[in-house]
């Protein structure tokens, strides 16, 4: 069985990141899978600073290798968090505030 975070194909995706005195938003549009992950995590390395607020109101899909995205961020950053989840489902704000990434 192929891994699914081993496989996959380009996908649209986005990062813009607005910085300011120790903070990076990091705002993500289209979608966040095997495909974009790298671009993530690479954008949250970016930043240089120890406060990191990911956006995810522009997604429009994330799976599983943009959930351990997520997870690899906050093991890095620890003061990193979720933010702007209006019209992401239930389940997913559920399965963030219970890995305690989202407020």
């Amino acid at each position: 069985m192929d891994d699914v975070c081993e496989s996959g194909s380009a996908t649209a995706f986005d990062v813009m990141i607005e910085r300011t005195e120790g903070r990076a938003v990091i705002a993500l549009s289209g979608d966040l899978d095997v495909a974009s992950r790298p671009q993530f995590l690479a954008a949250c390395r970016s930043g240089g600073v120890d406060d990191v607020i990911v956006d995810l109101g522009g997604l429009g899909f994330m799976d599983c290798c943009g959930y351990s995205g997520l997870i690899q961020a906050r093991l890095e950053i620890p003061s990193a968090s979720v933010r702007n989840e209006v019209g992401q489902p239930a389940h997913l704000i559920s399965m963030l505030r219970m890995m305690d990434l989202a407020e």
